[in-house]
Order: C-alpha cells, then structure tokens, then sequence
C-alpha cells in the first residue's frame, strides 16, 4: 500500500512537472525601422497582462526572445524613443510551437518651433574682470 501511494505520488509529481513546462512558450523575431529596413537596437518588447511584467530589449541587431510566455492569446507593446508604438493583440500562442514576430517601426516626425540665439558684446568693459586696463 505504501509503495503504491509513493508510485502514484511521483506519477502525479511527474505529470504536473511536464504540465507546468507546457504552458509556456517563447516568443522572438526582430525589429526594423520601417522605411531604410535597418535593424533597430534597444527597441522594448512588452509582454501585456502578466504578474509579474516580462519584457526584453532588442539586441544591436534588432533581434529579440521573450521566453516564459504563457500559451493562449497574448498582448505584445513594443516601444521604442522616436517611434510610434506598436501593440499587437490576441496573439495566439501555442504550447511547442515558437512564434517568430518581424516588427516595422515608423518614425515619429516632430516639428519645432526654431530657436534664435543671439549674445550681447560690450567692447567697453574688458572680458576678464580680474585684469586690469
């Protein structure tokens, strides 16, 4: 009785190992700046809705991986400084499976008021107090 209570312990233990690690899967692809096609380094992939928050950067080639990411429908914020931000809902993750993303930012163009910088001279005082005239 007592080796089949310990049988079947670690036949459940053994299950739920395999379960937890099925649930989870990777999400990785690349991110390019939509006009020139480059790769755009430092971009934040923001995996939405999840406690605690899982995120990653984009490497100097603009690649990613997001691992650990639960399966089902997934939302996916990326940001990044001088682009418009893309947010990518109901992604369908499935468990073994990879999902591969390539991700066109477009820039933002903001326009400035010009700036005038002007300095005043007066040649009848010297430029260094503490020298004497």
């Amino acid at each position: 009785m007592k080796t089949l209570f310990i049988a079947s312990a670690s036949l459940l233990f053994i299950t739920n190992s395999y379960s937890q690690s099925g649930n989870t899967t990777t999400v990785r692809g690349i991110v390019i700046d939509k006009q020139s096609q480059f790769p755009s380094p430092g971009a934040n992939i923001i995996l939405l809705d999840t406690d605690p928050m899982k995120a990653t950067t984009s490497d100097e080639n603009g690649r990613f991986r997001l691992t650990d990411v639960p399966v089902g429908r997934q939302s996916i914020n990326v940001i990044m400084i001088g682009y418009e931000s893309m947010i990518y809902t109901n992604i369908l993750l499935n468990s073994g499976k990879e999902l591969t993303l390539n991700i066109e930012l477009n820039e933002i163009v903001t326009t400035i008021n010009e700036v005038e910088i002007s300095a005043q001279n007066n040649k009848a005082e010297s430029v260094n107090k503490m020298s004497s005239v």
